[in-house]
């Protein structure tokens, strides 16, 4: 994406990790931690646990019909943004012709 950062490939990286590994968009695990924990902003919106635990809206897994077989994360815009178009492509990966 024109104008995001380098640092964003990272978050996008840990984003699909995250989705991928708890099986859930991550935009989910956001607002699940908020409701119990300390704004996100405060923690930068990614966890320091190998490799990072991505909070922030942005990753969607991918799933086959009957599991999880990967993730898709975005990074660089808003998150609301980024979540959408994880969500795009994931739709995309799965469409049956």
């Amino acid at each position: 994406m024109d104008g995001a950062g380098h640092l964003s490939v990272d978050v996008a990286l840990a984003k699909a990790r995250t989705a991928a590994n708890l099986e859930t968009p991550t935009a989910d695990l956001n607002a699940l931690y908020k409701k119990d924990g300390p704004e996100i902003a405060t923690l930068g919106g990614i966890l320091p646990l190998s490799g990072g635990i991505a909070l922030i809206a942005g990753g969607v897994p991918v799933s086959d019909g009957s599991a999880v077989v990967g993730g898709i994360g975005v990074s660089g815009a808003a998150p609301e943004i980024d979540a959408q178009i994880a969500a795009a492509g994931a739709a995309a990966l799965v469409a049956k012709p």
